[in-house]
């Protein structure tokens, strides 16, 4: 997608985005020193300067234990980076060793410099929170009093079709919520976008909205998913585990199930781009035509909104009509003009 900013803005911010395709060669030690060069410069409650980044090249002895530690999803990609870079901080200030409420804060602003110098340098830099977080800190010998953030892959960029197909379609820059979903003046606003119970969110007025209110409300009460409707091929959809998907439609899952906002399986792969997963769903009968009860989505409105060309040809292929309208009247064509 093409991104536009509601106010003047400077290009760097706006365009910087977190690609997964690396080329899978090395960098230079001066290019990644100035990528931990421009974190250094960011600022910090008393110039503390909490962060500490703990690093490995793809060529070093210390790779294969850094790359051990990501979920077999971010290894997938991150196989191709130059280097991984553990984020942490010091919690506590290093002039009175008092507790620093701002260590995390810091540290993002420090990560931010970092990303942004990645962007103008023409490197990827993606952060994941997707690895063993405990092991990660045995692996570093990580001091006490110190607490691990994210991983960052960092890499020369590479050919997309390189990566795992379900990841194709999403190797293109995201979208943002609009300021009224985190900005107020004066007190803080209880509202549709913000601070919301699992009540709240099912009762909400969800016009425009309604796909991150449903995926919070669906994860707001992860011990009891079953109440919200969400079955196993739900959450195996969801998650991308194309092996699960299979091994649930062989042991007799009901493809078209809905939750409580009448989502199927087919929703839940179309809007994590999992192409896949959603051909193995339409294969074994799913509804392409379904509608949730309250933006009256259809997948082929999921993927419109998502900009997901190949799912949408999965969709059409599988006989998606493209004339069924939303609540407010628009096709899954409207929607992508609108997005």
């Amino acid at each position: 997608m093409k991104r536009k900013a509601a106010y003047p803005i400077d290009d760097i911010i706006l365009h910087r985005w977190s690609p997964r395709a690396m080329s899978g060669a090395s960098i230079s030690d001066e290019q990644l020193m100035s990528l931990f060069e421009a974190a250094r410069w960011a600022p910090s409650s008393y110039n503390n300067q909490p962060w500490r980044f703990v690093y490995a090249k793809r060529d070093a002895p210390e790779w294969q234990t850094f790359f051990d530690l990501l979920v077999p999803f971010n290894q997938s990609w991150a196989k191709d980076a130059a280097a991984l870079v553990i984020i942490a901080s010091r919690n506590n200030f290093t002039h009175n060793n008092k507790p620093s409420r701002t260590h995390a804060f810091d540290t993002g602003a420090a990560w931010q410099n970092l990303a942004l110098q990645g962007y103008k340098d023409n490197l990827v830099v993606h952060a994941m929170e997707g690895f063993d977080y405990e092991k990660a800190a045995e692996v570093i010998n990580l001091p006490e009093g110190h607490t691990i953030h994210a991983m960052i892959a960092i890499g020369l960029p590479g050919d997309p079709a390189q990566l795992p197909q379900d990841l194709q379609a999403r190797e293109t820059p995201s979208d943002r919520e609009p300021m009224q979903a985190f900005v107020h003046e004066g007190v803080f606003k209880r509202d549709k976008w913000s601070n919301l119970t699992p009540e709240e969110i099912a009762k909400a007025d969800a016009s425009g909205t309604a796909k991150p209110l449903r995926l919070w409300a669906r994860l707001a009460d992860q011990e009891n998913p079953k109440e919200l409707g969400v079955t196993p091929l739900h959450q195996a959809a969801f998650a991308g585990d194309l092996t699960e998907v299979n091994r649930l439609i062989q042991q007799g899952a009901e493809v078209n199930a809905r939750d409580q906002y009448d989502w199927t399986p087919l929703h839940d792969a179309v809007i994590q781009g999992h192409v896949e997963i959603a051909k193995a769903l339409t294969a074994a009968g799913a509804d392409v035509n379904a509608q949730d009860n309250e933006e009256r989505y259809t997948p082929l409105h999921e993927a419109a909104r998502m900009q997901y060309p190949e799912i949408k040809k999965v969709l059409l292929a599988a006989g998606a009509d493209s004339t069924i309208t939303n609540n407010i009247g628009e096709t899954p064509s409207d929607i992508e003009d609108r997005w």
